[in-house]
C-alpha cells in the first residue's frame, strides 16, 4: 500500500492518490499501521508543489521498513515538492526609501532570513543601509527588511521555523530507525544559531568536537542505519544540509545537490573521546560503514566564514567519500578531525585506560576512511592553515585516491599557508596517491603538506602552482617520521623550494621537545624518496632545510648529503596532453612512464554521469588572480641562501 500527500488535499482524506493527505505526518501515522511485516516498499508520494512546515518531520524506529523492505518519501514522478522549514513573510508595509516592515508573532524569534533563497543580511538595528539586509524586533513583533526585488510583492521571502527539518533519530543505538530513503524532494530553509565555538575550544580538549547544540541539518540523523538521501535538493540550511551523529552506520548520501549551508555540506560525527555510556574504546566507535558519494556541494560556510566545509567527518570511519564535487567554501573541500596524542595523554584515561602512546590510536576514531574520486576547488576563500583535503589527529588507515584539487588562492593574507592536501598534525599511516592537484596559488601556498608518521605519498601530479613549496614536511604539535615519496610529477610550480623540511625544537603546548630527525634520536624522517619527476623551468629546485626559511641546498647537494632521489628525473618535462588546459594525461614517450609512474584516468574523477543536474562551474585561478586585482604572486623567499653541511 502506497500513500500521497499533496499541498490540495486533506488529513481527513484516506490518503490515496486521488484523495491525498495533506501532511507527510499524516502519512507517516498511516505507514506505522501497516510497517511491522512488509513484503515490498512502502511509498509516501509527495505530489510537486510548495509546502511551508510548521515543525519538524520526525521519523524514529516505528517507521523503518521491515523484513529487508524500505520506506521512501519520494517526490511524485515527474513533479518537485518543494518543502520550506518555515514561513514566507507577506504583510509588507512600506516604511520609507527602500525599507519594508511586516508584523510577525512576537514569539517568532529566528537568526535568518531568504529571498528567493537567498540569505538575507542581519542587521543590528531597523536602520538599514542596502539590499538583503534585515532587523527583528521581537518586542513589537516586527521584521524590517530591504528586499533585493524590485518588487515585494512578488519576492518570496521566508523565515525558518526550526533548526531541522526531517529528523530520523531512533530512541537509542539498539533501536535505531533503518531502511528508509528520503528520493527526489527539495529541502530548504533552516534556521542557524548564534555561535559555532568547539567544545571546550580554548583548552583544546575534546577540541574539534561540536557543542550538541549546533548539531543540526536539513535532514539530521542519529541512532539511524541504513538510510538512504538520494537525488535530493538540499538549499539553505542554517548549520549544515544532512548532520550523521553519534550512532550513524550504513547510510548513503548520493546524488544530491546541497548548497547555501551554514557550516558544512555534510558533517559525521562519532562520541568525541571519553564522552557517552561507553565501558571502551571499541564500543564507542559508533559512527562509521557511511557512503558520500555523487554529491554536488557548493557555497557552504555561510554562517561559519572560518571553518565551513564541504565534507568534514570528526571521530568517523571506515567511510566512503567518492565522486563528489565540492566548490567553494572558506576553508577545507574535505576534512577529517580527530585529535592529537598530546591531548589524549594530558586526559590521563580514557573509558579507565590510561593513555599511552602505543594505545592512542584506540581512541581515535577516523580510520579506514577511503577519499576517492573526488573534485575540489574554488575553496580556502576566507581562512588560512588549510586545504582541499585536509586532516588533523586522525587514526590509521587512512587513503586519499584519485581526487582533483585545483583553482583557488587564499584570499585573507598572503602570508597564511594553505594548499591542495594537507597532512596536518598527528595524520599518520596515510596513503596519498593517484591525486592531481593544480592552479593553486599564494604566499605560503604548497602542494602536499606532510605532519605525521609512516606516510605513502605516491603517484601523484603536482601541476601549474604558485607554490612557496611543492612538498612541506614539518613537525609542529606531534614527532613526524617515516616518510615514503615515491613516482610524483612535480611541474612547474613556480616554487621557492620543491621540498621543505621544518621542525619547531622548542615544542608545542607542553609537548615533548623533538629535536633534528637527523641526528639521530628518532627514525628517518624520510623513509624514501625516489622515482619523482621534477620539472621546474621558472621557479628554484633547492630544498629548504632545517628551521629558517633561509637556509637552503641545492636539489644536487641535497641529494648527496642525504641519499635520496637516485632515481629521480630532474629537469625534463613529463610531457603532459595539455596541462595548459588541465589535461594531465602522459603523452606515450612521458620519461615520467620510464620511472614508473602510473597514468591518473581523470575521467573518472568527479560527478558520475547519473548526477541528475548540471552543476556549477569552477572559477579559473586565473579569474580569480583577476578579479581582485593580483597582479604578481608575491615570493616570500627571495633572500634564500645555501649552506655547507
Amino acid at each position: 500500500m502506497n500513500y500521497y500527500v499533496s499541498v490540495h488535499g486533506s488529513d481527513c482524506n484516506p490518503g490515496t492518490e486521488q484523495e491525498p493527505f495533506a501532511t507527510l505526518a499524516k502519512a507517516r501515522d498511516g505507514v506505522r499501521s501497516i510497517n511491522g511485516l512488509m513484503t515490498k516498499d512502502i511509498v509516501v508520494y509527495i505530489r510537486g508543489g510548495i509546502y511551508y512546515l510548521d515543525s519538524e518531520f520526525v521519523l524514529d524506529e516505528r517507521d523503518s521498513g521491515s523484513n529487508g523492505f524500505n520506506v521512501q518519501y519520494r517526490n511524485y514522478p515527474g513533479e518537485t515538492p518543494i518543502l520550506y522549514g518555515g514561513q514566507r513573510i507577506t504583510n509588507w508595509e512600506h516604511i520609507k526609501f527602500s525599507v519594508y516592515k511586516a508584523k510577525v508573532d512576537r514569539n517568532w524569534s529566528f537568526q535568518s532570513l531568504i529571498e528567493h533563497d537567498e540569505w538575507g543580511i542581519r542587521h543590528a538595528s531597523s536602520a538599514l543601509t542596502g539590499p538583503g539586509q534585515w532587523h527583528l524586533d521581537t518586542q513589537e513583533g516586527e521584521l524590517f527588511y530591504w528586499p533585493r526585488s524590485a518588487d515585494i510583492s512578488n519576492a518570496v521571502i521566508a523565515a525558518p521555523t526550526m533548526t531541522d527539518m526531517f529528523r530520523l533519530v531512533g530512541s537509542s543505538p539498539s533501536a535505531p530507525v533503518k531502511n528508509i530513503q528520503v528520493i527526489g524532494l527539495q529541502l530548504q530553509l533552516t534556521d542557524t544559531i548564534q555561535q559555532f565555538d568547539y567544545v571546550d575550544s580554548i583548552d583544546f580538549v575534546n577540541g574539534n568536537a561540536e557543542r550538541e547544540e549546533t548539531k543540526h541539518g536539513l535532514i539530521y540523523m542519529e541512532n539511524a542505519e541504513s538510510i538512504k538521501v538520494v537525488n535530493c535538493k538540499l538549499l539553505n540550511a542554517g548549520v549544515c544540509g544532512i548532520w550523521l551523529n553519534k550512532h550513524a552506520q550504513h547510510n548513503e548520501i548520493y546524488g544530491n545537490w546541497i548548497e547555501g549551508s551554514g557550516l558544512n555540506g555534510v558533517y559525521l560525527t562519532g562520541w568525541s573521546f571519553d564522552r557517552g555510556p561507553f565501558l571502551s574504546a571499541e564500543d564507542a566507535y559508533v559512527n562509521k560503514f557511511n557512503i558520500v558519494s555523487n554529491n554536488f556541494i557548493f557555497d557552504s560556510g555561510k554562517f561559519e566564514l572560518t571553518r565551513g566545509s564541504g565534507i568534514q567527518l570528526h571521530q568517523s570511519g571506515d567511510n566512503e567519500i567518492s565522486h563528489n564535487r565540492i566548490l567553494r567554501a572558506p576553508r577545507y573541500g574535505i576534512s577529517m578531525k580527530g585529535d592529537r596524542y598530546g591531548v589524549l595523554e594530558n586526559h590521563g584515561s580514557i573509558y579507565g585506560i590510561s593513555v599511552t602512546r602505543d594505545n592512542r590510536y584506540d581512541f581515535l576514531y577516523t580510520r579506514n576512511n577511503r577519499i576517492l574520486f573526488n573534485d575540489i576547488s574554488n575553496v580556502m576563500t576566507n581562512s588560512e592553515d588549510g586545504a582541499g583535503i585536509e586532516s588533523w589527529g586522525v587514526g590509521t588507515g587512512n587513503v586519499y585516491d584519485h581526487n582533483c584539487v585545483h583553482d583557488f588562492v587564499n584570499l585573507n593574507h598572503w602570508r597564511n599557508w594553505f594548499g591542495g592536501i594537507y597532512l596536518d598534525d598527528c595524520s599518520d599511516y596515510m596513503t596519498v596517491t593517484n591525486n592531481i592537484v593544480y592552479g593553486i596559488h599564494g604566499g605560503h601556498a604548497f602542494g602536499i603538506m606532510e605532519k605525521g608518521i609512516e606516510n605513502r605519498v605516491i603517484n601523484n601530479i603536482i601541476a601549474n602552482n604558485g607554490l612557496t613549496w611543492a612538498i612541506w614536511m614539518q613537525e609542529f604539535a606531534e614527532v613526524s617520521y617515516g616518510l615514503k615519496l615515491g613516482c610524483n610529477i612535480l611541474y612547474n610550480n613556480n616554487t621557492t623550494a620543491i621540498y621543505g623540511f621544518e621542525h619547531l625544537p622548542e615544542g608545542f603546548a607542553g609537548n615533548p621537545v623533538y629535536t633534528s630527525v637527523y641526528d639521530g634520536e628518532l627514525p628517518e624522517r624520510i623513509a624514501g624518496f625516489d622515482h619523482n619527476l621534477i620539472y621546474e623551468p621558472i621557479g628554484s629546485t633547492d630544498v629548504l632545510m632545517g628551521d629558517k626559511s633561509t637556509v637552503y641546498l641545492s636539489y644536487e647537494n641535497w641529494k648527496a648529503a642525504y641519499g635520496h632521489d637516485a632515481h629521480t628525473v630532474l629537469g625534463k618535462d613529463p610531457l603532459f596532453v595539455d596541462a595548459e588546459n588541465g589535461d594531465f594525461r602522459l603523452r606515450p614517450d612521458s620519461p615520467a612512464l620510464a620511472l614508473g609512474f602510473t597514468p591518473i584516468d581523470q575521467s573518472l574523477i568527479g560527478l558520475k554521469s547519473d548526477f541528475p543536474w548540471e552543476p556549477i562551474q569552477t572559477t579559473p585561478v586565473s579569474a580569480l588572480i583577476e578579479a581582485n586585482g593580483i597582479r604578481n604572486l608575491p615570493r616570500l623567499h627571495q633572500a634564500a641562501k645555501e649552506v655547507t653541511l
